[in-house]
């Protein structure tokens, strides 16, 4: 009778080769997963740190807005209308801010709205006639008083 020989030498390398393969499909499934994992996190921490910012850039340039009002409704005595022009960065954390005035106080919010903060000017809001109006951050701010109307807008 006659057997078959199988060489050992040959199996080992075939398994060898064939370990090698899943080996490294293992390896690169892992740095797949690997990079797509950290990269994930960074972009969350980083939109995590880009909200905290413009919470805190938004609560900055309402109560600045804020107290550009209250400063020219107390401050010229002499004077029938208090013209204030306000400059601000264009965006901030890459979000463009406009600044506007309504019944309900002084808001700042992004463009597109996602976030936004709102005032009541130091309680100004009840005794003074608001006119409704806007401005985006990429344009200078005009905060008008108008002192014999009573007349607070913003342009």
């Amino acid at each position: 009778m006659m057997f078959f020989k199988f060489s050992k030498t040959r199996f080992r390398r075939r398994t060898k080769g064939q370990s090698v393969i899943v080996q490294f499909i293992l390896f690169f499934l892992i740095g797949i997963t690997l990079y797509i994992g950290l990269g994930n996190l960074f972009r969350i921490q980083s939109e995590v740190v880009r909200s905290d910012l413009i919470g805190l850039y938004l609560d900055m340039i309402e109560s600045y807005v804020s107290s550009v009002t209250v400063s020219s409704v107390e401050g010229c005595t002499d004077c029938d209308i208090v013209e204030n022009k306000i400059k601000l960065d264009k965006t901030y954390a890459s979000y463009f801010i406009e600044v506007g005035i309504n019944d309900s106080g002084i808001f700042a919010e992004t463009a597109p709205k996602q976030y936004g903060q709102l005032s009541s000017i130091n309680n100004l809001n009840q005794s003074l006639n608001i006119i409704e109006g806007s401005a985006p951050s990429i344009e200078t701010i005009n905060l008008t008083f108008d002192k014999t109307q009573n007349k607070l807008e913003i342009r």
